[in-house]
């Protein structure tokens, strides 16, 4: 039997005649049953062709092949290539808000089905950035769906969703965040004081949780958050400042006196369940109430932003070195932080003009 050799279009394969020909043979996979059909030794274009008209007849054979059928297949194939939060994410949005896209046909979602899905989430008061991101889940499944071939459109490129302020404001100010830094070195249980030492330092609570020793390069004095256990999908590495290197020698010392140590432990490992912590909630609330912070003003989140918004406004550092320390993958999603001062305008033209006429001696008296 010939071997069936795959070609980089999905579901196309081709064996080789003895004449030295490419015999092209589509085979779909649906419900665990394998469909077959041979196209013969045609031009690739008519293969493609032959095999779009294929899958539609697939399609319309079963009746069944649905959004849903499409989503647990994309999830199936991603699942290595995303954070296990992040499909998480997906399987959430797609079980509490696409019930309207489950059981339609792919081939038949329109627009309007698609917009459908996000006024239902708006009309239940559901803020649009959410809407957005409900959005997001469908566009990457059609998109999943097109290069599998089994449409040609993505619909849900035409949702509209409305505008809003992407702004990030915080609710605490300079004095109280000093208050909540003091609370975080005081408080009592150390490895969860560490933890949100490391959030300070503008660290999701997932990067935290999640850290390992072979992420943390004692002797060189920085860590790395490899691209599956970051947002930006990059591998990205921080130095160290004193008050981190000191903490994670200390957390390291820790974890050798009582034999929890390997390059694959948590570096922040729950003493009671001896592994890591799925969730420090409790903890973190009484934190801010140690420091006089109403619960719903700060979230463990917002220690990013409190980073990016005094980085840029109040110390002046530039976006890219902010952008870099958050770990984000652009300079675009830094400028949120960024405060507009209505002086802005003179202060900048000022030093321009400064700057062009810093070689004229007496621009006045000329004039």
């Amino acid at each position: 039997m010939s071997k069936h050799i795959k070609t980089n279009i999905a579901n196309l394969y081709y064996t080789i005649t003895s004449k030295g020909l490419k015999n092209y043979i589509g085979m779909i996979y649906k419900d665990k049953q394998r469909y077959k059909r041979t196209f013969g030794t045609v031009k690739l274009i008519k293969a493609k062709k032959d095999l779009k008209n294929f899958r539609l007849e697939i399609i319309n054979q079963l009746e069944n092949f649905t959004f849903n059928d499409v989503f647990n297949e994309y999830i199936t194939i991603s699942k290595r290539l995303q954070s296990p939060k992040e499909i998480k994410t997906k399987l959430s949005i797609n079980s509490n808000h696409l019930h309207i896209l489950s059981y339609l046909n792919i081939e038949s979602i329109k627009y309007t089905d698609c917009q459908k899905v996000i006024n239902k989430a708006l009309d239940k008061g559901l803020k649009p950035k959410t809407a957005k991101n409900i959005k997001a889940v469908i566009q990457v499944v059609f998109n999943f769906a097109i290069k599998q071939q089994y449409t040609d459109n993505n619909p849900a490129t035409l949702i509209e969703i409305p505008k809003f302020d992407n702004k990030q404001y915080l609710k605490i100010n300079k004095l109280q965040a000093s208050e909540l830094f003091k609370n975080i070195l005081l408080f009592e249980n150390k490895v969860i004081r560490d933890i949100m030492l490391f959030g300070f330092h503008a660290r999701r609570l997932s990067e935290c949780l999640t850290l390992q020793w072979y992420q943390v390069n004692l002797e060189d004095g920085f860590y790395t958050l490899p691209a599956q256990k970051n947002k930006s999908k990059k591998h990205l590495e921080f130095s160290m400042n004193d008050i981190l290197l000191k903490m994670f020698k200390d957390r390291y010392k820790f974890a050798l006196d009582n034999d929890q140590f390997s390059k694959d432990d948590y570096v922040f490992i729950n003493q009671n369940t001896k592994t890591k912590y799925s969730s420090i909630s409790k903890s973190f609330k009484r934190l801010k109430i140690n420091s006089n912070i109403p619960v719903e003003d700060f979230r463990f989140h917002d220690f990013r932003h409190l980073f990016g918004t005094y980085a840029i406004n109040e110390l002046n550092k530039t976006i890219e070195e902010v952008s870099h320390t958050l770990g984000h993958s652009g300079i675009e999603v830094t400028q949120m932080y960024v405060t507009k001062d209505k002086n802005t305008s003179k202060r900048v033209c000022g030093d321009y003009i400064d700057f062009i006429t810093s070689n004229i001696k007496d621009i006045d008296n000329e004039s």
